[in-house]
């Protein structure tokens, strides 16, 4: 039996996402996070999915550690969804580096990722990849490149399109009603 060099890699990334995650449990403690052996395999078999749809590679343990890094304090994560949140989350990134043609670095794809994850989906990876990542992508593709100055933080609200809540407009509607 033959090895291909992909399958050979594949194995070498494996288990360094997995080395890597694992040792991220007792950061991600205080958080209540963890990732069980289980767990780990699973995001480590995923990563390698992920890789190969996207038809990439790397030389390191992929990028579900520097996701658990930025996202382990998110409010919206909980132990009990955290390894399919980090897959998605993975995949997402995969597929939106690969649609931005990789004009992003990874730090801020992941920045830009985290304060959409927070403060417009609401922790729902569906919404962040379908609608927020998906917009982002055709401006980068576009030639917007205003997210270098700012890592990838506060960009994505140039391409919002849903109106959000206002709670000063809801107090101003409060008090025309004289309910206030």
């Amino acid at each position: 039996m033959e090895l291909s060099l992909t399958t050979i890699s594949s194995g070498i990334t494996r288990n360094r996402a997995r080395r890597e995650l694992l040792a991220r449990n007792e950061e991600t403690a205080r958080f209540g996070l963890a990732l069980s052996e289980e767990d780990v395999l699973m995001v480590a078999d995923s990563l390698v999915c992920d890789l190969r749809e996207q038809e990439r590679s790397e030389l390191a343990g992929g990028i579900a550690p520097k996701l658990v890094d930025a996202f382990c304090d998110s409010p919206y994560l909980m132990q009990e969804t955290y390894a399919e949140t980090l897959c998605e989350l993975q995949s997402a990134f995969y597929l939106y580096k690969e649609e931005s043609e990789d004009l992003m670095s990874d730090g801020e794809l992941i920045a830009m990722m985290r304060e959409c994850f927070d403060e417009v989906c609401n922790g729902d990876v569906e919404y962040l990849a379908g609608t927020c990542l998906e917009r982002f992508a055709r401006a980068v593709r576009g030639g917007f490149d205003g997210f270098h100055e700012t890592g990838g933080s506060r960009v994505y609200w140039m391409f919002d399109e849903e109106v959000r809540w206002d709670y000063e407009l809801y107090l101003e509607a409060l008090r025309d009603e004289d309910m206030l």
